[in-house]
């Protein structure tokens, strides 16, 4: 199974990186770090654009790595949150996810997240497995950062495990995966879209075989 690049935040500094041109496309001139807290970077990049002009773009980073997974329990149930963004202002319905902290591999994250915001559990590594061999964008017109999306199977329950933080209210949910994937296109938060799209060849047979039901039954609808 392909494996994700270990992807490189040092691009999130203050220093010039400039990069060589690609044919006629624009390439990072100038990079300036404008404020950097909590994990989470604002920058300006200046970019040369035909003609001898300068285009300059305000882009959000992050100085660490996150995942998102897609979690099933023992009977194949999808283990989602009803977490609160604050960006959102309100209650989303999505899959688990935390960044790559020092010393962590990806799977200790994807471990650790399920733990503490779903009270989960992961016994075997062999159960967590990462989808795509690239990152994916949150959003490549102003945001840095991706994400590495996986899937976490036969995860069994364990509310000792869950530590959320004051700032993080979460109510977990067990859903069918029938249920999941038919009211898939109601979700609204993208990256776990994204993740159960990409999940589904990991899935076994039978119960890929109820998601593209599920999925075509949602869109006929």
């Amino acid at each position: 199974m392909p494996r994700a690049p270990s992807f490189d935040t040092t691009n999130m500094n203050d220093q010039t990186k400039a990069q060589p041109p690609n044919l006629a496309l624009p390439f990072r001139l100038g990079h300036t770090t404008i404020y950097r807290e909590f994990g989470k970077v604002v920058c300006r990049e200046t970019f040369p654009e035909p003609f001898g002009s300068l285009s300059e773009w305000l882009l959000f980073g992050a100085t660490q790595v996150p995942v998102v997974v897609l979690p099933l329990d023992l009977e194949g149930n999808v283990i989602a949150l009803e977490h609160f963004r604050y960006g959102a202002g309100e209650m989303v319905l999505e899959l688990s996810g935390g960044s790559i902290e020092k010393g962590q591999t990806a799977k200790d994250a994807v471990k650790k997240e399920l733990e503490e915001e779903a009270g989960f559990v992961v016994c075997n590594d062999d159960k967590i497995v990462e989808l795509s061999p690239h990152g994916l964008w949150f959003d490549p017109a102003s945001s840095k950062v991706q994400f590495r999306p996986f899937i976490a199977k036969a995860c069994t329950e364990d509310k000792s495990k869950r530590k959320c933080d004051v700032h993080e209210h979460i109510n977990v949910q067990r859903i069918t995966l029938q249920k999941w994937y038919n009211e898939l296109i109601t979700i609204r938060d993208t990256k776990s879209i994204a993740v159960s799209i990409l999940a589904i060849p990991f899935l076994e047979p039978e119960a890929r075989q109820t998601v593209l039901k599920a999925l075509g039954d949602s869109v006929a609808l």
